[in-house]
């Protein structure tokens, strides 16, 4: 049975914030740290937790405007930001890369990117960030660079070919590369006008139990699975591949758990 975005906001409010969101916000309030005042804009907010940590510190001398594409999410974090009290952070509904927000209008910009596949709606997301952020503002953009995910491609590769499948290895393969590297990254935001960068990275592990633990997590489920698949013709041959997926995972697991790891990258500095 397919979950409602109901149930799905409230999965990732319990499993994907605390463990990939959280990674993210960790290496934000450590390296960036958190904005002490003005108006502060996060895309792709989730369900509010960093947003709300931001509009909490600054108080009475700053904003948060929250941003995301799924309602149910913001309404989680709308809730939230109820149960603190605080009126300086509002959560709207968005569609990013697209900001419906006027030039200029941010003294600090983040962006969560890190789910995002495609490097072009990530490019186009570091224009939009760009183009609302006053002069001098923060910029930061949160992505998974290249290599997350290797241990799964690996096998994702073994399994189409013991599907019979290796035409569609390439089409694989364009799934990794079209995630950007780091200097990929760099390259961007210095083209659109980003001065001062700093960026950090660190290596994330998930560990699962079983190749069904895995496949019916949360993140690997919701947000990840079905793109991964759909370079494939159908969804007959994509459940082929996915149960080869799963018995390769538990017989090369040999009885210990499967790790899994993307490499969170942030990357900040100053718009020109």
């Amino acid at each position: 049975m397919s979950k409602t975005d109901k149930e799905k906001a409230y999965l990732y409010d319990l499993y994907i914030a605390p463990t990939w969101r959280n990674t993210y916000d960790t290496i934000f309030n450590e390296q960036v740290g958190l904005p002490k005042e003005g108006r502060v804009l996060v895309v792709n907010c989730g369900t509010g937790g960093h947003s709300i940590e931001i509009a909490a510190a600054m108080g009475d001398k700053g904003d948060v405007t929250a941003v995301s594409e799924h309602e149910e999410r913001l309404e989680l974090g709308r809730a939230k930001a109820q149960v603190q009290k605080l009126s300086n952070v509002s959560f709207e509904l968005g569609e990013p890369p697209t900001l419906d927000y006027d030039d200029e209008a941010f003294d600090v910009v983040i962006a969560d990117a890190s789910m995002m596949m495609l490097a072009y709606d990530i490019e186009e997301l570091t224009n939009e960030m760009i183009r609302v952020a006053k002069p001098g503002a923060t910029i930061v953009l949160q992505i998974a660079t290249r290599g997350s995910f290797d241990e799964f491609f690996s096998i994702y590769w073994e399994a189409l070919h013991e599907c019979g499948l290796e035409e569609f290895s390439q089409d694989v393969e364009s799934l990794i590369t079209e995630r950007m590297t780091v200097s990929d990254a760099e390259a961007m935001l210095k083209h659109v006008g980003v001065k001062k960068l700093k960026t950090v990275q660190k290596k994330q592990e998930f560990l699962y139990d079983s190749a069904e633990q895995f496949l019916t997590s949360p993140i690997i489920e919701d947000v990840f699975f079905d793109t991964w698949m759909e370079v494939l013709p159908d969804s007959d041959t994509a459940n082929r591949v996915r149960q080869s997926i799963a018995r390769i995972i538990d017989r090369e697991r040999k009885g210990h758990k499967f790790d899994v790891s993307i490499k969170a990258t942030v990357i900040w500095g100053q718009k020109e």
